[in-house]
């Protein structure tokens, strides 16, 4: 149907998954997981715009984004029960947001400085939820994070079933020009769920 009204497709979603039975993340002991508290919004805000810096896609997101999502019909954010921040020292070093039942633990988001702040968010997600299957939705995260997620056991990143289209509104879309302009094709490119519509 997006095809027949002239959007092209830029990305596909994807996932990755390590299941209860196979080997646990290790937890490097130096590193602190913590719950959200309503005085971690600007922390949240920062590791997320260092991560971006240097990425390309639709990566501007308001200081308040995590209020502000909660305005969006669909998919509204839970900071207080779902949000998990890794502390290195005195500094919030990244943040995962997760959507548990007792057969899977979801990272609709996980955003971290350093390979070893995202390790111990996903050991934690391991931990605290023992006997479900830990998927980690990859849209937002850039190849640098997806070795740092096959480094840690995980399987994927696998196809899921979103894509991320676009439409050029002066002209006929063509999806290789636009993959260009994001630059797609540099392995910077960035779309997390919270960023779409």
């Amino acid at each position: 149907m997006y095809q027949q009204l002239g959007y092209g497709e830029i990305n596909h979603s994807k996932a990755a998954v390590k299941y209860p039975n196979q080997p646990r993340t290790l937890s490097p002991e130096d590193v602190r997981v913590r719950p959200f508290s309503e005085t971690d919004v600007d922390r949240i805000y920062d590791v997320y715009k260092r991560v971006v810096e240097g990425s390309t896609g639709f990566i501007y997101r308001p200081k308040n984004f995590l209020k502000a999502r909660n305005y969006t019909k669909g998919l509204q954010i839970k900071p207080m029960e779902n949000m998990r921040l890794v502390e290195r020292g005195n500094s919030v070093t990244g943040y995962a947001y997760w959507e548990s039942s007792p057969t899977t633990s979801d990272a609709l988001e996980i955003m971290t400085l350093d390979e070893i702040s995202f390790h111990s968010l996903l050991a934690d997600a391991e931990r605290r939820n023992p006997n479900a299957a830990v998927m980690v939705w990859c849209d937002g995260l850039i190849d640098p994070e997806i070795k740092w997620l096959k480094r840690a056991g995980y399987e994927g990143p696998l196809e899921a079933y979103g894509s991320f289209l676009a439409k050029s509104l002066n002209q006929k879309t063509n999806s290789h020009s636009i993959k260009e302009m994001y630059g797609v094709a540099l392995g910077k490119f960035r779309i997390g769920l919270w960023d779409g519509t």
